[in-house]
């Protein structure tokens, strides 16, 4: 997953979200992979 692509997917996520109890259950939804892949692309754009 590269930078854009995990922003994309965080942009899914943020849309379906109104509240962080929303942001909790979406992102504990996410298999542990995915969050990890996320997590890594995020990082190396820092």
């Amino acid at each position: 997953m590269d930078i854009e692509q995990a922003e994309e997917q965080l942009k899914i996520i943020s849309e379906r979200c109104e509240n962080r109890a929303d942001v909790e259950r979406e992102v504990n939804s996410l298999p542990k992979k995915e969050k990890m892949e996320i997590v890594f692309a995020l990082t190396r754009k820092d």
